[in-house]
């Protein structure tokens, strides 16, 4: 019975509420953020250059002030910037060529321990760990004295295929500062700020997409390690994709009804945008650096688009990962202010995505909405037309088909005839102006060979419009 209403259900369903119900189905094994206790931790025996002693843990006030001596306020990334304002962040920090971390055992065990930790929580595949794809590289050591802070803001991604941050917690006494987390409506505050704490070693591991803030120390002092957390490219390269969780049948068979409802639709969009849930930098929207939820539809759409490509010839889909570029009015509001005009429409459904107004020349590498793109010329199948579009303009067709416009026809030189072997010169596919004898019945020949003459009488074959079909 309850088959039988789903189906129903999806009859009266359009294409683009059936994708989003089985997108909002879709369950990630992870989530964005996670934090825990690290057990049975060596003192990493933390040596700063012009300190002639190890800083010792719990952290003892009489080695604050020879700390804070040694290190620079922290600044803030902004856009391709970098910012010093004590109004947004109140911070010390020591770069690692100030400090060394003397314990060989601590990259050893306790940082290798921790990126098991890190799949976990962030819901990656446990072959990240089997297969040595992650990279934890020190960035800072920071310091957080009473009315430390940092405001809501977002790590920039420092390096070539960095997707986390890691904090490491080292044993302190202090009192607030409180972690607070959030990502797609949702939030999370971690607080290690209590005395029973002061002993004990803590992690904090998110995306770095996600918007956090530091709360305020109202007393004390705190100390942090921060990593990058990195995708090992190297060896990511010698693999087909990146390694993720066995698919949903269930989610593939709902998927492909919709995409063949879509071509089935009348006056139906030639494009299917689905905006992701995470936000990435020009560096690492790539298929293979997508994040928990994003990498997972992603593969569901591939894996379902796969299908349908095989099982019928006269209907093809393309699918692409990339970024549109939205340029809003400038407002009032902007006039008087120094904000970028390009913003981000948001986590907006496949329904609700408001029209495309501008691509710019770097379609695919632009910092805006980053978007699963699949892709029909005409908004039933990828014709011919299409798919020569693709062959001949490549990224350009795309631009163009994203702004709603068509690709002028070929020349009629250029004209690649799909499926037809000039019976001359064996040039296949035939390129150009073909030429049909009506007395041989199947046989063609290219504008070249048409030139050194035929037996019987030769038509020029008209260039098919877009609409016509071999």
């Amino acid at each position: 019975m309850s088959s039988n209403k789903s189906k129903r259900k999806d009859n009266n369903s359009t294409f683009q509420q059936m994708l989003n119900r089985t997108f909002n189905d879709v369950r990630k094994s992870g989530d964005y953020c996670g934090s825990g206790r690290l057990p049975d931790v060596h003192d990493p025996k933390v040596m700063i250059n012009g300190i002639q002693e190890l800083i010792k843990f719990p952290l003892v006030s009489s080695q604050v002030k020879l700390i804070i001596e040694k290190c620079s306020l922290a600044p803030f990334g902004r856009q391709d910037k970098t910012i010093l304002d004590t109004s947004i962040r109140h911070t010390w920090q020591l770069d690692p060529s100030s400090f060394i971390i003397t314990n060989s055992e601590w990259n050893i065990y306790t940082l290798n321990n921790l990126k098991s930790k890190i799949v976990s929580d962030l819901g990656l595949h446990n072959d990240w760990i089997k297969n040595d794809l992650i990279d934890l590289q020190l960035y800072k050591f920071l310091l957080y004295e009473k009315d430390s802070f940092f405001k809501v803001h977002r790590d920039s991604e420092k390096v070539d295929g960095m997707f986390g941050t890691l904090v490491i917690i080292l044993p302190s006494q202090y009192k607030g500062g409180e972690f607070v987390i959030k990502h797609n409506n949702q939030e999370k505050i971690f607080d290690y700020s209590s005395t029973k704490y002061k002993c004990d070693y803590y992690y904090l591991v998110f995306y770095a997409d996600c918007e956090h803030e530091i709360l305020p120390i109202t007393d004390g002092y705190r100390l942090s390690l921060i990593y990058n957390i990195v995708v090992n490219k190297e060896k990511l390269n010698s693999y087909s994709q990146i390694p993720s969780s066995p698919l949903n049948e269930k989610y593939i068979q709902n998927i492909c009804q919709a995409l063949i409802k879509w071509s089935k639709t009348m006056n139906s969009p030639s494009k299917l945008i689905i905006p992701l849930k995470h936000k990435y930098t020009k560096a690492n929207m790539l298929p293979n650096l997508l994040k928990s939820k994003d990498h997972t539809i992603a593969n569901l759409l591939k894996c379902s688009i796969e299908e349908l490509n095989k099982n019928d010839l006269n209907q093809k889909y393309l699918l692409y990962c990339g970024m549109l570029y939205y340029k809003i009015r400038k407002t009032e509001q902007t006039d008087n202010s120094n904000n970028s005009l390009e913003e981000t429409i948001g986590d907006t459904g496949v329904e609700n995505l408001k029209i495309l107004y501008e691509i710019n020349d770097n379609y695919f590498q632009e910092i805006c909405i980053p978007s699963l793109f699949i892709l029909s010329s005409d908004g039933t199948i990828l014709s011919r037309r299409g798919r020569d579009d693709v062959s001949r303009k490549e990224i350009e067709a795309l631009k163009t088909w994203a702004r709603g416009e068509k690709l002028p026809p070929p020349l009629p030189e250029e004209f690649e005839w799909s499926c037809v072997t000039c019976d001359g010169c064996s040039m296949a596919p035939l390129i150009g102006q073909r030429y049909r004898c009506s007395t041989c019945g199947n046989y063609d020949l290219c504008s070249a060979c048409e030139k050194k003459g035929h037996e019987h009488p030769l038509e020029l074959v008209p260039q098919p419009t877009e609409d016509d079909e071999d």
